[in-house]
């Protein structure tokens, strides 16, 4: 490799700007991976998995709930500015997640050249989405399409300038065919329409398949197909039975079998209307010719139905990774596991599909209006209330009274008027700290009383000897004094 191409290489590297070129290695992979000009179709059961949101109920419940979170997250935009100057590319917040990219933007912020944008056409077509469904709804089902299926597709809607102001959510199973490298398009088709978009009018963003990385995404729900469909089999199975057992509970029939149609049939109704309805239950029957009697209970005790729903909404949960407090599942719940349900939502559920939507938000549709531009969101993890108070309890004068009101969840008082704060009468705050000096050692020597003696010179303290009162508490670590010490030496022996 040549020196230029290492400098290129190097460049693109720390801009990251790689592109898919004639030549390069990307490409050389991508086309072995999909040689033809006919991308990747939606994967086996995807239409399955989106039409069971409908119909699968633990499925609803857990997507939709996770979908409502994420998209109820407020967004922000920021762009880095020195000294009023045009704004800065700083990849490294733009890259970083977390706690890490935090920590950088409160760093500019302190510096003074953090700059938040709150008009812009990115967060207005983050809010209202486009013509037919507002922001919320269009973020909402974009987050359940990755759930269910691992993947979501996005129709830049242009306007002036060619930036974008609108996208349109497209169903997975829409999209027949991904782009390749021979033909950088997406082949979309809906029952009688089919169209072919350019790559760059579609934004993808998916959760890859660790078998198929470059292929379509693959969703949680997809995961627990056979754990669902369980669940969802025990529930029709309980419908049938109700509304069609297709087996009678019980059967009569003649002993002898000599018994005739009419008969027969004078039987059945005489039979029905003995014992058919509410009032009727439990009412013995009594026959002037044998009959055999066979009844066909159904023990649900021995199949264990409940349990096994059950333990598949259990699996549903875990593998989600949604604590069963969220959802009203509180039977085994206390109070602790109620409030550390909501932490545990937010930080391990919602916060790291965030950082997704961040990462494909910062990478696939800001260049679209200026690389520089920062997005970032207001994390939905709440400080844990239970360690403040405890904090504030073990120094409660180090907070003012509005502080105190804002862990109760109240308002400042107006006019600053909670700008206070509470002295304990057992501390009193010192104005200006000085390290008191270590203590000095009794002195002894000729013309000096020894210890236990009478104090030298009328010195109250000296060696042993009790003060006359007690001295100030500054001075109470203090030794002598320098008037005292020279009157002691300057004593005749």
């Amino acid at each position: 490799m040549t020196f230029p191409q290492r400098a290129t290489l190097a460049w693109k590297a720390l801009t990251g700007r790689f592109d898919l070129k004639p030549g390069s290695t990307g490409l050389q992979m991508l086309s072995g991976i999909l040689p033809g000009a006919v991308g990747l179709p939606p994967s086996r059961g995807t239409q399955a998995q989106l039409v069971g949101y409908g119909s699968m109920p633990w499925v609803r419940a857990v997507a939709s709930r996770i979908g409502h979170a994420v998209a109820s997250a407020p967004w922000r935009l920021y762009a880095v500015k020195r000294g009023g100057e045009k704004a800065q590319w700083r990849t490294d917040i733009q890259r970083a997640t977390g706690k890490v990219r935090k920590d950088l933007l409160h760093d500019v912020y302190d510096q003074g050249e953090l700059t938040e944008i709150k008009d812009h056409p990115f967060l207005q077509m983050l809010t209202d989405g486009n013509a037919v469904m507002n922001g919320f709804t269009l973020r909402k089902l974009a987050q359940i399409h990755r759930d269910l299926v691992g993947e979501t597709f996005f129709h830049k809607e242009r306007g002036i300038g060619k930036i974008p102001v609108g996208l349109w959510l497209l169903s997975p199973t829409c999209v027949i065919s991904t782009p390749t490298p021979s033909n950088q398009a997406y082949k979309l088709s809906y029952r009688a329409w089919q169209a072919d978009i350019p790559a760059t009018e579609i934004c993808w963003m998916k959760d890859p398949d660790p078998a198929t990385p470059y292929g379509r995404g693959l969703g949680t729900a997809q995961s627990l197909a056979d754990e669902i469909e369980l669940d969802e089999y025990a529930a029709k199975y309980l419908k049938q039975f109700f509304y069609n057992g297709a087996r009678p509970d019980v059967l009569v029939a003649p002993k002898d079998g000599s018994i005739g149609a009419p008969e027969l049939a004078r039987l059945e109704q005489h039979w029905q209307d003995q014992h058919q309805g509410f009032w009727r239950s439990f009412k013995a029957m009594f026959s002037s010719r044998p009959l055999d009697v066979t009844a066909f209970p159904t023990n649900f005790e021995h199949l264990q139905m409940n349990q096994l729903r059950l333990a598949t909404r259990d699996i549903c949960l875990q593998v989600w990774g949604v604590p069963p407090e969220i959802l009203g599942v509180i039977e085994n719940s206390n109070r602790a596991t109620i409030d550390a349900s909501d932490y545990l939502f937010s930080k391990w559920v919602v916060e790291p599909r965030l950082e997704e939507w961040r990462l494909d938000y910062q990478r696939l549709l800001l260049p679209e209006y200026d690389s520089r531009l920062i997005l970032d969101f207001e994390s939905p993890v709440e400080g844990d209330k239970t360690f403040e108070l405890e904090a504030m309890q073990a120094a409660p004068w180090a907070y003012d009274a509005d502080e105190w009101r804002a862990l109760a969840g109240h308002p400042p008082i107006e006019k600053d008027l909670g700008k206070w704060h509470m002295e304990p009468n057992t501390l009193h705050r010192v104005e200006d700290w000085e390290q008191p000096p270590a203590p000095v050692a009794p002195l002894t020597g000729p013309g000096l009383p020894a210890d236990g003696a009478p104090g030298a010179a009328g010195v109250p303290g000296m060696n042993g000897n009790a003060p006359a009162k007690p001295l100030p508490a500054p001075f109470a670590a203090r030794s002598l004094s320098d008037e005292q010490l020279l009157a002691m030496l300057e004593a005749p022996e």
